[in-house]
Protein backbone atom coordinates (compact mmCIF):
# COMPACT_ATOMS: atom_id res chain seq x y z
CA UNK A 1 0.00 0.00 0.00
CA UNK A 2 1.37 3.41 -0.98
CA UNK A 3 1.73 6.41 1.30
CA UNK A 4 -1.25 8.18 -0.26
CA UNK A 5 -3.57 5.18 0.20
CA UNK A 6 -2.35 4.77 3.77
CA UNK A 7 -2.98 8.45 4.49
CA UNK A 8 -6.51 8.26 3.07
CA UNK A 9 -7.38 5.17 5.14
CA UNK A 10 -5.97 6.64 8.36
CA UNK A 11 -7.83 9.90 7.80
CA UNK A 12 -11.05 8.03 7.04
CA UNK A 13 -10.68 5.99 10.22
CA UNK A 14 -10.28 9.14 12.32
CA UNK A 15 -13.41 10.71 10.77
CA UNK A 16 -15.36 7.52 11.46
CA UNK A 17 -14.06 7.44 15.05
CA UNK A 18 -15.29 11.01 15.63
CA UNK A 19 -18.68 10.19 14.15
CA UNK A 20 -19.07 6.96 16.11
CA UNK A 21 -18.29 8.56 19.49
CA UNK A 22 -20.06 11.90 19.02
CA UNK A 23 -21.63 12.95 22.37
CA UNK A 24 -21.27 9.34 23.59
CA UNK A 25 -23.57 8.07 20.85
CA UNK A 26 -23.15 7.10 17.22
CA UNK A 27 -23.81 9.80 14.63
CA UNK A 28 -25.00 8.34 11.31
CA UNK A 29 -23.34 9.24 8.02
CA UNK A 30 -26.60 10.88 6.91
CA UNK A 31 -26.64 13.05 10.04
CA UNK A 32 -23.03 14.13 9.61
CA UNK A 33 -23.42 14.82 5.87
CA UNK A 34 -26.45 17.04 6.66
CA UNK A 35 -24.21 19.17 8.90
CA UNK A 36 -21.37 19.51 6.36
CA UNK A 37 -21.89 21.64 3.26
CA UNK A 38 -18.94 20.24 1.32
CA UNK A 39 -19.77 16.52 1.14
CA UNK A 40 -22.61 14.18 0.21
CA UNK A 41 -23.62 11.03 2.09
CA UNK A 42 -22.07 8.86 -0.63
CA UNK A 43 -18.74 10.70 -0.65
CA UNK A 44 -18.59 10.73 3.15
CA UNK A 45 -18.81 6.93 3.07
CA UNK A 46 -16.01 6.77 0.50
CA UNK A 47 -13.82 9.11 2.60
CA UNK A 48 -14.28 6.91 5.69
CA UNK A 49 -13.34 3.84 3.63
CA UNK A 50 -10.22 5.59 2.35
CA UNK A 51 -11.36 5.45 -1.27
CA UNK A 52 -11.10 9.17 -2.04
CA UNK A 53 -9.08 12.12 -0.75
CA UNK A 54 -10.90 14.58 1.48
CA UNK A 55 -10.87 18.24 0.46
CA UNK A 56 -9.42 21.03 2.59
CA UNK A 57 -12.90 22.51 3.04
CA UNK A 58 -14.20 19.15 4.30
CA UNK A 59 -11.38 18.92 6.87
CA UNK A 60 -12.09 22.48 8.01
CA UNK A 61 -15.78 21.66 8.50
CA UNK A 62 -15.05 18.39 10.37
CA UNK A 63 -12.52 20.16 12.60
CA UNK A 64 -15.08 22.84 13.43
CA UNK A 65 -18.02 20.47 13.92
CA UNK A 66 -16.22 18.05 16.25
CA UNK A 67 -14.01 20.75 17.80
CA UNK A 68 -10.77 18.90 17.16
CA UNK A 69 -7.50 20.31 15.79
CA UNK A 70 -6.93 19.90 12.07
CA UNK A 71 -3.42 18.55 12.88
CA UNK A 72 -5.02 15.56 14.62
CA UNK A 73 -7.18 14.84 11.58
CA UNK A 74 -4.15 14.95 9.31
CA UNK A 75 -1.57 13.18 11.52
CA UNK A 76 -3.43 11.42 14.36
CA UNK A 77 -1.07 12.92 16.94
CA UNK A 78 -2.48 13.18 20.44
CA UNK A 79 -3.79 16.50 21.68
CA UNK A 80 -4.97 17.90 25.00
CA UNK A 81 -8.61 18.88 25.07
CA UNK A 82 -7.81 21.68 27.49
CA UNK A 83 -4.16 22.64 26.85
CA UNK A 84 -2.34 24.86 29.31
CA UNK A 85 -2.68 28.49 28.29
CA UNK A 86 0.48 30.53 27.96
CA UNK A 87 0.71 33.97 29.57
CA UNK A 88 -0.05 35.88 26.35
CA UNK A 89 -3.33 34.04 25.81
CA UNK A 90 -4.28 34.51 29.44
CA UNK A 91 -3.76 38.27 29.07
CA UNK A 92 -5.86 38.27 25.89
CA UNK A 93 -8.72 36.51 27.71
CA UNK A 94 -8.54 39.01 30.56
CA UNK A 95 -8.68 41.89 28.08
CA UNK A 96 -11.60 40.25 26.23
CA UNK A 97 -13.58 40.03 29.49
CA UNK A 98 -13.24 43.79 29.95
CA UNK A 99 -14.87 44.58 26.56
CA UNK A 100 -18.53 45.47 26.10
CA UNK A 101 -20.80 43.27 23.98
CA UNK A 102 -20.42 45.30 20.78
CA UNK A 103 -16.62 45.20 21.00
CA UNK A 104 -16.67 41.46 21.75
CA UNK A 105 -18.85 40.78 18.70
CA UNK A 106 -16.58 42.89 16.50
CA UNK A 107 -13.51 40.99 17.76
CA UNK A 108 -15.21 37.60 17.17
CA UNK A 109 -16.12 38.60 13.64
CA UNK A 110 -12.57 39.72 12.85
CA UNK A 111 -11.09 36.55 14.37
CA UNK A 112 -13.44 34.37 12.35
CA UNK A 113 -12.40 36.25 9.22
CA UNK A 114 -8.70 35.67 9.92
CA UNK A 115 -9.26 31.95 10.51
CA UNK A 116 -11.33 31.56 7.36
CA UNK A 117 -8.49 33.11 5.35
CA UNK A 118 -5.68 31.13 6.95
CA UNK A 119 -7.01 27.64 7.67
CA UNK A 120 -7.67 26.50 4.08
CA UNK A 121 -4.11 27.48 3.14
CA UNK A 122 -2.65 25.45 6.02
CA UNK A 123 -4.71 22.39 5.14
CA UNK A 124 -3.97 22.63 1.44
CA UNK A 125 -0.24 22.82 2.15
CA UNK A 126 -0.39 19.68 4.30
CA UNK A 127 -2.50 17.74 1.82
CA UNK A 128 -0.43 18.76 -1.20
CA UNK A 129 2.40 16.59 0.09
CA UNK A 130 0.28 13.44 -0.13
CA UNK A 131 -2.32 14.20 -2.81
CA UNK A 132 -1.86 12.71 -6.26
CA UNK A 133 -1.54 15.34 -9.00
CA UNK A 134 -4.86 16.15 -10.65
CA UNK A 135 -5.16 15.11 -14.30
CA UNK A 136 -5.20 17.85 -16.89
CA UNK A 137 -8.80 18.80 -17.77
CA UNK A 138 -9.97 17.66 -21.16
CA UNK A 139 -10.65 20.55 -23.56
CA UNK A 140 -14.33 21.24 -24.14
CA UNK A 141 -15.52 20.55 -27.66
CA UNK A 142 -16.05 23.69 -29.73
CA UNK A 143 -19.74 24.15 -30.43
CA UNK A 144 -20.55 25.36 -33.91
CA UNK A 145 -22.72 28.46 -33.79
CA UNK A 146 -25.98 28.12 -35.72
CA UNK A 147 -26.56 30.91 -38.22
CA UNK A 148 -29.25 31.92 -40.71
CA UNK A 149 -29.39 34.44 -43.55
CA UNK A 150 -31.56 37.53 -43.04
CA UNK A 151 -32.71 39.87 -45.84
CA UNK A 152 -31.50 43.48 -45.90
CA UNK A 153 -34.66 45.46 -46.64
CA UNK A 154 -33.80 49.04 -47.54
CA UNK A 155 -32.55 52.01 -45.53
CA UNK A 156 -33.88 53.89 -42.51
CA UNK A 157 -32.80 57.25 -41.21
CA UNK A 158 -30.86 57.84 -38.05
CA UNK A 159 -31.60 61.53 -38.53
CA UNK A 160 -34.48 63.17 -40.39
CA UNK A 161 -37.08 60.55 -41.43
CA UNK A 162 -36.72 59.45 -45.03
CA UNK A 163 -38.95 57.56 -47.40
CA UNK A 164 -37.94 53.90 -47.68
CA UNK A 165 -39.14 51.01 -49.78
CA UNK A 166 -38.62 47.33 -49.04
CA UNK A 167 -35.94 46.98 -51.69
CA UNK A 168 -33.89 43.83 -51.22
CA UNK A 169 -30.25 44.89 -50.93
CA UNK A 170 -28.89 41.44 -50.13
CA UNK A 171 -28.53 38.84 -47.36
CA UNK A 172 -26.34 38.55 -44.28
CA UNK A 173 -25.58 35.55 -42.06
CA UNK A 174 -26.33 36.18 -38.35
CA UNK A 175 -26.35 33.88 -35.29
CA UNK A 176 -29.78 32.41 -34.56
CA UNK A 177 -29.35 33.30 -30.88
CA UNK A 178 -29.65 37.00 -31.76
CA UNK A 179 -32.87 36.88 -33.81
CA UNK A 180 -36.53 36.00 -33.81
CA UNK A 181 -38.59 34.18 -36.42
CA UNK A 182 -39.38 37.12 -38.74
CA UNK A 183 -36.37 39.34 -38.10
CA UNK A 184 -34.86 41.38 -40.92
CA UNK A 185 -32.06 43.90 -41.46
CA UNK A 186 -32.19 47.63 -42.21
CA UNK A 187 -29.22 49.79 -43.22
CA UNK A 188 -28.79 52.96 -41.17
CA UNK A 189 -28.31 56.39 -42.73
CA UNK A 190 -27.42 59.40 -40.59
CA UNK A 191 -25.70 60.27 -37.30
CA UNK A 192 -28.56 60.65 -34.83
CA UNK A 193 -27.90 57.34 -33.00
CA UNK A 194 -24.12 57.44 -32.73
CA UNK A 195 -24.18 57.64 -28.91
CA UNK A 196 -26.00 54.27 -28.94
CA UNK A 197 -23.16 52.85 -31.11
CA UNK A 198 -25.36 52.87 -34.21
CA UNK A 199 -23.44 54.57 -37.01
CA UNK A 200 -24.29 55.49 -40.56
CA UNK A 201 -23.88 52.44 -42.79
CA UNK A 202 -24.39 49.91 -39.99
CA UNK A 203 -27.05 47.24 -40.25
CA UNK A 204 -29.60 46.92 -37.44
CA UNK A 205 -31.51 43.72 -36.72
CA UNK A 206 -35.24 44.42 -36.47
CA UNK A 207 -37.76 42.25 -34.67
CA UNK A 208 -41.18 43.09 -36.20
CA UNK A 209 -43.64 44.11 -33.47
CA UNK A 210 -46.37 46.76 -33.16
CA UNK A 211 -45.25 48.23 -29.81
CA UNK A 212 -42.09 48.81 -27.80
CA UNK A 213 -41.36 49.85 -24.23
CA UNK A 214 -40.53 53.47 -23.45
CA UNK A 215 -36.82 54.08 -23.97
CA UNK A 216 -36.30 51.16 -26.38
CA UNK A 217 -34.84 51.80 -29.83
CA UNK A 218 -37.44 51.26 -32.54
CA UNK A 219 -37.97 51.39 -36.29
CA UNK A 220 -40.82 53.87 -36.63
CA UNK A 221 -42.89 55.12 -39.55
CA UNK A 222 -43.90 58.78 -39.23
CA UNK A 223 -46.27 60.24 -41.85
CA UNK A 224 -45.10 57.67 -44.39
CA UNK A 225 -41.37 58.08 -43.69
CA UNK A 226 -39.12 55.81 -41.63
CA UNK A 227 -36.62 56.54 -38.86
CA UNK A 228 -34.74 54.81 -36.05
CA UNK A 229 -35.01 56.50 -32.65
CA UNK A 230 -35.57 55.91 -28.95
CA UNK A 231 -39.32 55.68 -28.46
CA UNK A 232 -40.99 57.60 -25.61
CA UNK A 233 -44.78 57.73 -25.12
CA UNK A 234 -46.03 60.33 -22.62
CA UNK A 235 -49.83 60.66 -22.32
CA UNK A 236 -50.96 61.35 -25.92
CA UNK A 237 -47.60 62.52 -27.21
CA UNK A 238 -44.77 60.50 -28.74
CA UNK A 239 -41.20 61.73 -28.58
CA UNK A 240 -38.64 60.10 -30.85
CA UNK A 241 -35.34 60.84 -29.14
CA UNK A 242 -31.97 60.72 -30.95
CA UNK A 243 -28.85 59.33 -29.29
CA UNK A 244 -26.94 62.44 -30.30
CA UNK A 245 -26.88 65.44 -27.97
CA UNK A 246 -26.60 67.84 -30.93
CA UNK A 247 -29.97 66.80 -32.37
CA UNK A 248 -33.54 67.55 -31.27
CA UNK A 249 -36.44 65.23 -30.48
CA UNK A 250 -39.13 64.54 -33.06
CA UNK A 251 -42.48 65.25 -31.38
CA UNK A 252 -45.64 63.61 -32.72
CA UNK A 253 -48.99 64.75 -31.28
CA UNK A 254 -51.23 62.97 -33.80
CA UNK A 255 -50.85 59.28 -32.94
CA UNK A 256 -52.58 58.27 -36.18
CA UNK A 257 -49.51 59.47 -38.07
CA UNK A 258 -47.03 57.19 -36.28
CA UNK A 259 -46.56 53.43 -36.46
CA UNK A 260 -44.02 51.19 -34.74
CA UNK A 261 -42.62 48.73 -37.30
CA UNK A 262 -40.28 46.86 -34.96
CA UNK A 263 -37.68 46.86 -32.23
CA UNK A 264 -33.92 47.12 -32.77
CA UNK A 265 -32.42 43.98 -31.19
CA UNK A 266 -28.88 44.11 -32.57
CA UNK A 267 -26.32 46.08 -34.56
CA UNK A 268 -23.83 44.82 -37.17
CA UNK A 269 -21.01 47.31 -37.99
CA UNK A 270 -20.86 48.43 -41.60
CA UNK A 271 -17.38 47.00 -42.24
CA UNK A 272 -18.36 43.53 -41.02
CA UNK A 273 -21.67 43.65 -42.89
CA UNK A 274 -20.12 44.69 -46.21
CA UNK A 275 -17.48 41.95 -46.02
CA UNK A 276 -20.00 39.15 -45.46
CA UNK A 277 -23.07 40.31 -47.38
CA UNK A 278 -24.43 38.17 -50.21
CA UNK A 279 -26.07 40.08 -53.06
CA UNK A 280 -27.65 36.89 -54.35
CA UNK A 281 -28.86 34.23 -51.98
CA UNK A 282 -27.43 30.76 -52.64
CA UNK A 283 -27.32 29.06 -49.25
CA UNK A 284 -24.24 26.85 -48.86
CA UNK A 285 -24.79 23.12 -48.86
CA UNK A 286 -24.69 21.60 -45.37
Amino acid sequence: MGEIDSFKQDLGARVKLLRSTFNNKKLTQDDLADNLASVSRANLSRIEKGEIMASAIFLKEVSSFFKVPSDWLLTGKDFDIQPTLDIVIQKMIEAFNLLDNDSRNALKTYTAFLLSQKLPDVLEEALSKTRAPAPDPEPEPVKEEKRVYLPILGTAAAGTPILTEELLEGFLSVPTAKINKNSFLIRVKGESMIEANINSGDLVIINPQPTVETGEIALVKVAGEVTIKKFHLVDFEVRLKPANCSMKDIVVNDLTKIKVLGKVIGVIPAEEANQNMLHEFNEPNE
